[in-house]
């Protein structure tokens, strides 16, 4: 029961779930011309654990399986650096463009489960062997999971409970049954779901105050359970590989996640009515450094396929050797050197917990983190201000066929390049920066993991202060 295939995934989302999009609901997934792209990709995802040399790289023998390499706590710096070269893989075989392949729910999930001593604190010791059992059970079948990690956003001066006012719209606890507790609420950007095969719900997405334990729940469930529907945004998916080259493959949707009393199996609930587990389990298993270690590999690959655009661009125009046009691509270059010093300097200084479990290193992962997010705008930027007003002239790829197709190869070729190439450069180009598909990949870049303010002013809160007094009262009483 290990190693999924692309058809056997597939084959799993045909279950009958519940998912809103345009109006109407979706009988198949992997056959809505908005999901079966993104669905595809995944599924070519799978199947690249069946071939060689990527085998090797992405799965590894564990209790007499092979599984994914993603599903297993890294117990060495070793095996820490195994798990990233998979994360590459996958991140190559779909130019980064999936923040939500199924390695990081499966990293995310690992790193929870491993650390059974905090979740078995206080009366909450079924409900962490519950977690551990359920890891076991996705790492397995080989799951492809969705999350949602994020509540309402009603009124962002108002506490978790408050959201809603007088009709509470948080995911709550609304009463219990034999079989498991009934919740309903929603919980927003459940990324993926729609072609995930079960959805995680951890923690509340804000700290809880006393008085809110209703809301502190922790569960996993199948998408087609009675009670859960999806309400997906518009797509973004655009036909044609030719004219959109990502739109066409990548878009994985993002949706909000509606309860509407569902009964959860008491064996998938991880966490219960306990605010202390439910506040501080991100910290508490290290799920910035495990996640940022895969997102910081994927973000590499995506920065790069940003780069190797806009060079392409660059040399359609001839000036591949002036000044400006090699500046703003070394800025690039700069930027993407600094995600991968971060990511290796992460690896090199790795630690080991109490619980055995090898950690990327804390400051060069969150530095990462932030710096990696920033340089990816600033190059669809760079990208956009070099490919300029030609973004606005390139032909399709029904005009490269027709009658004109003779005279677009006369009027369009650039420097180095015939009109045809020239044409499939730009529409890389304008997939990523003018296309809605282009924009929802920077907003998701800066946004997934938090707001950015909030993480730069944490890392100013977490910076030695008395070290820099010291370096300030060297400065000012130095020797005459």
């Amino acid at each position: 029961m290990s190693l999924t295939t692309g058809a056997d995934y597939l084959e799993r989302l045909k279950d009958g779930r519940k998912v809103w999009l345009g109006g109407a609901t979706v009988a198949d997934v992997t056959s809505h011309e908005g999901l079966k792209p993104a669905a595809r990709e995944i599924a070519a995802l799978y199947d690249l654990q069946h071939e060689s040399p990527t085998r090797e790289l992405l799965t590894a023998e564990h209790r007499g399986e092979h599984c994914s390499r993603a599903y297993l706590a890294p117990g060495s710096a070793a095996e820490l650096v195994a798990r990233r070269e998979g994360f590459e893989v996958w991140a190559r075989a779909s130019l980064g463009m999936l923040g939500r392949s199924p390695d990081y729910m499966a990293t995310c999930l690992t790193a929870f489960a491993a650390n059974q001593t905090f979740f078995s604190a206080g009366e909450n010791k079924g409900f962490a062997e519950n977690l551990a059992r359920y890891h076991e059970d996705a790492r397995r079948r080989d799951l492809c999971l969705s999350h949602t990690f994020a509540g309402p956003r009603t009124d962002k001066s108002k506490t978790v409970s408050g959201q809603g006012g007088s009709v509470a719209t948080a995911l709550r606890i609304v009463g219990e049954t034999d079989s498991g507790p009934i919740v309903r609420g929603m919980r927003s950007l459940a990324t993926l779901a729609p072609l995930a095969d079960e959805l995680l719900v951890f923690g509340a997405g804000r700290p809880l105050a006393a008085g809110e334990e209703d809301y502190s729940i922790s569960f996993a469930v199948p998408l087609d359970t009675p009670g859960l529907q999806l309400l997906c945004r518009e797509p973004f998916t655009r036909n044609g590989r030719v004219d959109h080259p990502l739109a066409s493959r990548f878009d994985e949707m993002d949706c909000v996640a509606i309860f509407e009393d569902l009964v959860v199996p008491w064996e998938r609930v991880f966490v219960y009515r306990d605010l202390e587990l439910d506040r501080n389990f991100k910290v508490a298993t290290h799920f910035n450094e495990h996640v940022g270690q895969q997102v910081l590999a994927r973000r590499a690959v995506k920065i790069q396929l940003a780069l190797a655009t806009a060079s392409a661009v660059v040399e359609s125009t001839g000036l591949a050797k002036a000044d400006e046009p090699r500046r703003r691509l070394g800025e690039i270059v700069t930027g993407l050197d600094v995600t991968e010093a971060c990511l290796r300097a992460a690896e090199a200084d790795a630690f080991t917990t109490d619980w055995g479990m090898c950690v990327p290193a804390t400051k060069p992962v969150l530095a990462g983190l932030r710096v990696s997010k920033d340089v990816y705008a600033s190059a669809v930027e760079t990208l956009r201000d070099l490919s300029a007003s030609g973004l606005f002239m390139t032909p399709t790829s029904a005009d490269l066929e027709g009658p004109l197709a003779d005279v677009i190869s006369q009027y369009y070729r650039g420097a180095t390049m015939d009109g045809k190439e020239r044409t499939r450069v730009y529409r890389l180009a304008w997939d990523l920066v003018g296309e809605a598909f282009g924009s929802r990949q920077l907003l998701f870049e800066k946004y997934f993991l938090g707001d950015p303010a909030r993480s730069y002013a944490a890392a100013w809160d977490q910076c030695d202060k008395n070290q820099l007094g010291n370096i300030l009262a060297d400065a000012l009483g130095g020797r005459e």
